[in-house]
């Protein structure tokens, strides 16, 4: 009687077959580890190579070089200013052209422009049209146009430090100014000027030019410090510079630094649709994609030669090719492949080169075969024949020459 049950290879009773069958997942575990051992490099690499990329972006981009650029440490820079000012809660926002700048300035701020001089007279009125307070520096030789009417910038004033020399508190905190050459002169009523300089040490100084100017314009100021000196990490711990310009620059609470490119020439956004770091992650991109193709792209060997399936004998070969040409009806390219065969032979047979041309293998042969050279010449080089009575005629003819040409 069947009781359902078998026995093993090793004694032992297994019910229905089942002490034989290997574990579930047994079989497939040794090809599910060779795949993922496969995949195990690439994907660590490509992790990698993500890593990178966010590092990348991560990581504080190197500090500028521009002059009075807020994050420039180098003693033309500003940084030191900038770091102080936001300590004492300025929100600083540093922009290089007009439209950023005037995008990112509302009436109630304070716009900080570093080069005034390389701004258009439309430029200026986009700026004038913001309605915040202006500080403005670096000004020696240029024309300040929402001011030219009631000031001017001057080559007067020597280097050194000088005194206040005016009423007003941010001049009077500051007491003294270390400042370079260059000062502003007012020609209209409503400007205090502050710090007056004398054109040779020992004379007496101009009235109303001095190295710093307070303008009202209705409800904004307009503070205007001829040379930049006082903005830059060189001379901010000198005389009473930091006082001075952290008053001037520090009274908002958002201050837009903007520094202006020379190759801004419009007013609208010339800003990428591209995002910051893209270029970065684009690289990337690139260097894992040379990175797989180099690791899973087909690698070209020597060249190897094998033998051909089938071998063609060089008859056979011959006959196609005249069947190919009679089909076609193709006479001239017939007789000129004839021909040129049959010049190659009989020339190699008088031992005339085959860079002499026809002339030199007529006169040859014509000595050889004792054939006048127009017969040969006709013969050689003549027309090609009309049909194929005419083409028989001429393999004829050029096997008979060939036959007459002994080496």
């Amino acid at each position: 009687m069947s009781t359902g049950a078998s026995l093993g290879a090793d004694g032992t009773a297994n019910r229905d077959g089942a002490g034989t069958a290997p574990p579930r997942g047994a079989v497939g575990e040794p090809a599910a580890r060779r795949r993922i051992g496969r995949w195990w490099w690439p994907a660590s690499i490509v992790i990698a190579l993500l890593l990178l990329t966010v590092l990348t972006l991560v990581v504080e981009r190197p500090p500028s070089s521009l002059p009075l650029a807020p994050d420039n440490p180098r003693p033309a820079g500003a940084r030191a200013l900038a770091q102080i000012l936001e300590r004492e809660g300025v929100q600083i926002t540093f922009e290089r052209t007009v439209a950023a700048a005037t995008a990112s300035t509302e009436a109630g701020d304070t716009l900080f422009i570093t080069h005034p001089d390389l701004l258009s007279a439309a430029q200026w009125r986009a700026v004038d049209h913001t309605g915040a307070d202006l500080v403005l520096t670096n000004l020696t030789y240029s024309e300040l146009e929402p001011l030219r009417r009631i000031l001017e910038t001057t080559g007067l004033g020597a280097d050194g430090v000088r005194d206040a020399g005016c009423s007003d508190p941010d001049a009077l905190a500051a007491q003294t100014l270390s400042t370079g050459s260059g000062d502003v002169r007012a020609i209209g009523g409503g400007v205090i000027i502050c710090f007056p300089g004398t054109a040779e040490p020992g004379s007496e100084p101009e009235p109303g030019v001095g190295a710093y100017a307070v303008v009202s314009d209705g409800d904004r100021t307009i503070r205007v410090l001829a040379n930049s000196r006082p903005f830059t990490n060189e001379g901010l711990d000198e005389a009473g510079n930091a006082a001075l310009v952290l008053r001037a620059l520090g009274r908002t609470q958002h201050l837009t630094w903007f520094v202006p490119s020379p190759t801004d020439s419009g007013l609208e956004p010339s800003g990428s649709l591209v995002p910051p770091g893209a270029g970065a992650v684009a690289a990337w991109g690139i260097l894992v994609f040379l990175a797989t193709a180099l690791w899973r792209g087909r690698r070209l060997g020597r060249v190897v030669v094998e033998p051909l399936p089938v071998l063609v004998p060089p008859a056979e070969t011959t006959i196609g090719r005249a069947r190919l040409y009679r089909r076609a009806h193709a006479h001239g390219h017939a007789a000129a492949a004839l021909r040129a065969g049959t010049a190659s032979r009989l020339a190699h047979r008088v031992g005339v080169p085959e860079s002499s041309g026809p002339p030199a293998l007529i006169e040859a042969l014509a000595r050889a075969t004792g054939r006048p050279p127009s017969e040969v010449g006709r013969l050689m080089y003549g027309p090609a024949p009309e049909d194929d009575a005419a083409q028989l005629d001429l393999v004829r003819a050029l096997d008979s020459l060939e036959s007459e040409v002994r080496p």
